[in-house]
């Protein structure tokens, strides 16, 4: 009975020896109205969590917590003044989370005192809880819209040559319009103006040029020497050496008429040419006017006109495609 007696009493020394209390904290807690305090702690299997509370400013606290987190409660408790050296097992090893809450509209002052009781194989077991950043990444299906082709068109609206009396022809006729409408897509388009044969030849030969440009440009339907000029792609045109020239006005319809009637108008492109040509990027659509004045008094001029429109027509599809999304999330981590 003495040996027993005595192998016990060596037993509950060795398990007291055992044991190890860490310090964990000490705080005072400010808890409005509303607004749960939480703070996080690891604990590991076999701990023992001690915990003191004292309400230092207000009556009671309405609530407090303790469980192991995205899991059950381990403690518990409501309508609490004082709480004085409560010992919690700790059964299972992770995160815990103590939340203490306030209903009242004032303010509650909390002094917390914190020790965990441990083994001395399990003293180093790191209790501070950090936040890392976790990137999840989800997919998507969505339907995109996107260009399948493009078709290209050329439009050649006005291919001729005006005539123009002198001023003192008997018949007049001295001005000449000549209407064009651009058609809907037009993206861009070009005009050429030259008076006499110089000019044609000047033309013609620049025409030659084109054999060298792009396949795929020559393949577009209707291409030629005023396609280029209104893609900015065209060769120069040498300068025509004639003698005579004309005043030209490209123009809308009102001012076109304006044009007719001897008053003032405006103008989208203007000279007084012997040759000229160029690109416009007016893409109204509407009816225009290339107006003409012959101001010599007493030679009358032939001025070859011509102008070509581009349009571009997409034509659209839907296809699907997978869009990535990532968010961003904060999560508690033991250091251990």
């Amino acid at each position: 009975m003495r040996y027993l007696l005595i192998f016990i009493t060596a037993l509950t020394s060795n398990l007291c020896l055992a044991q190890e209390t860490v310090f964990l904290a000490e705080n005072t807690l400010s808890v409005e109205q509303n607004q749960p305090v939480k703070l996080y702690y690891g604990f590991h299997e076999g701990d023992q969590l001690s915990i003191e509370v004292d309400v230092i400013k207000g009556r009671k606290i309405d609530g407090m917590e303790i469980s192991l987190i995205e899991s059950s409660s381990i403690f518990s408790d409501v309508k609490i003044k004082r709480i004085k050296n409560k010992m919690i097992p700790i059964a299972k090893t992770g995160i815990y989370v103590l939340t203490f809450k306030n209903n009242a509209r004032k303010t509650k002052i909390v002094r917390l005192k914190l020790n965990r009781i441990t083994t001395t194989e399990n003293k180093s077991f790191n209790s501070t809880v950090t936040w890392k950043t976790v990137y999840d990444t989800t997919y998507t299906t969505i339907q995109e819209d996107y260009i399948i082709k493009k078709d290209t068109t050329v439009y050649n609206l006005i291919d001729q040559v005006a005539k123009l009396n002198s001023q003192t022809n008997l018949s007049g006729n001295n001005k000449n319009s000549i209407a064009f409408t651009l058609p809907k897509n037009t993206t861009s388009w070009s005009y050429y103006i030259g008076v006499g044969q110089e000019s044609q030849k000047s033309f013609e030969d620049a025409t030659q040029s084109l054999s060298g440009l792009s396949k795929t440009v020559s393949k577009i339907p209707g291409f030629g020497l005023m396609a280029a000029i209104a893609l900015n792609i065209a060769p120069v045109i040498s300068k025509a050496q004639g003698k005579e020239d004309v005043s030209f006005h490209i123009t809308d319809m009102e001012n076109g008429l304006l044009f007719w009637d001897g008053k003032p108008f405006s103008s989208l492109k203007k000279g007084k040419v012997i040759q000229d040509y160029g690109t416009l990027n007016h893409h109204d659509n509407g009816t225009f006017y290339v107006c003409m004045l012959n101001d010599n008094a007493m030679v009358g001029i032939s001025v070859t006109v011509k102008v070509t429109a581009i349009t571009v027509v997409e034509r659209h599809g839907k296809r699907p495609v997978k869009q990535m999304k990532v968010s961003t999330r904060k999560v508690q981590t033991l250091e251990n």
